[in-house]
């Protein structure tokens, strides 16, 4: 960039002469090779890397910058290889019962020598504790329990890992639910308005109005208890929260002018919607997906906890914490372990939505 340094005039200050031609103006004026110079020099003022690079590049570099959101998307990756590969780790199925291994505390080959995890466990009897550890008591030298076994003798560990399973199936189901139904129902009833949004929303205030416990209590008395139930009930009522963002999306956008060319070149409405509106919402739409997950995730385990979640001898993360909690003061261990990883993929997936919101709203950028 150039700037004016002098500029030295035919004309004296003292007698002006009057200008009525620009031409004759700047004719007027020399101007010599020292008279500009070049400023912002330092090649450090030159921002070479916002300006050549993308919306989804610029998102990525946010997001890589906030270290909680990335930490929870590997905590992510790692609990789904757990969930994937964990059952298959031991000689037990979730449904395995061993009677004479019951109640057994947490033991890992190669820990033991080390005094962690060795099986050893502190009872209380009559107001005394005394460490115990049932493999060396009941002479099972050669038998592991990873994160030991239940009041059934069935494998904490397999289990867990089974439980997880069904709690990211949850997941799947609320990100289906959110953009196949609850997405298309929002956009669409925002776009039209009038008489069909009254009416769209209308049912979705008197869906509302149904609790979810009451919908998931209809569901048992129409289908068998367990999963298809649960799943019913999350579709039934999981997809309002996408619908209204969607719609209130839809209510700021289709009146840019963007919208109003391409109606003018013909579009028709629902390529407007899918291809012009909702590229511009995709942001928000990945935001309360991933915001969707945790809240299914819970509800799914309040049901099991209150004695409505899948049927044994099938796993939960949700009915092995219901199974916990009657052993607690005795056996703590049994509740611990699926607590702790169902309480990781919840906060897990909270840091990982904020994270992607920050990085897919241009509002939150840091100047």
């Amino acid at each position: 960039m150039l700037r004016k340094k002098k500029v030295q005039m035919t004309e004296t200050a003292s007698a002006p002469v009057p200008v009525t031609d620009v031409e004759e103006y700047l004719k007027g004026i020399r101007f010599q090779e020292d008279d500009f110079e070049f400023q912002h020099m330092d090649e450090d003022l030159i921002d070479t890397n916002f300006a050549s690079q993308s919306f989804w590049k610029d998102a990525y570099m946010r997001f890589k910058k906030n270290k909680g959101a990335v930490i929870s998307f590997f905590c992510i990756l790692l609990i789904i290889l757990l969930a994937i590969v964990g059952p298959n780790m031991t000689p037990y199925t979730y449904a395995t019962q061993d009677i004479k291994n019951q109640n057994l505390a947490p033991r890992v080959p190669g820990l033991e020598k080390l005094g962690i995890l060795d099986g050893s466990e502190t009872v209380k009897a009559s107001g005394v504790a005394k460490k115990i550890n049932k493999y060396i008591s009941n002479k099972k030298t050669d038998v592991y329990y990873w994160f030991g076994s239940d009041s059934l003798g069935r494998d904490i560990w397999t289990r867990t890992w089974t439980g997880t399973r069904i709690s990211l199936y949850i997941a799947v189901v609320a990100v289906l639910v959110d953009m196949l139904f609850g997405l298309s129902y929002g956009l669409i009833s925002g776009y039209f308005g009038g008489k069909v949004d009254m009416v769209m929303q209308r049912i979705v205030e008197i869906v509302n109005s149904i609790p979810t416990l009451v919908v998931v209590t209809l569901m048992m008395l129409v289908l068998s208890p367990g999963l298809t139930s649960i799943t019913v009930a999350l579709i039934v009522t999981g997809w309002i929260g996408m619908s209204r963002i969607a719609r209130a999306e839809m209510l700021k956008l289709k009146e840019r002018e963007f919208v109003l060319a391409s109606r003018t070149l013909g579009a028709g409405s629902f390529r407007i919607i899918f291809s012009e509106i909702f590229p511009n919402i995709f942001g928000p739409v990945i935001t309360q997906t991933m915001f969707s997950i945790p809240h299914a995730i819970f509800t799914e385990a309040f049901l099991a906890f209150i004695g409505l979640g899948v049927p044994s001898p099938l796993a939960s993360l949700g009915t092995m914490i219901s199974d916990g909690y009657k052993n607690f003061t005795t056996h703590p261990y049994q509740i611990v372990f699926p607590l702790v990883v169902m309480s990781l993929l919840m906060l897990s997936f909270t840091l990982l939505a904020d994270g992607l919101r920050e990085a897919l709203d241009p509002k939150m950028k840091e100047m």
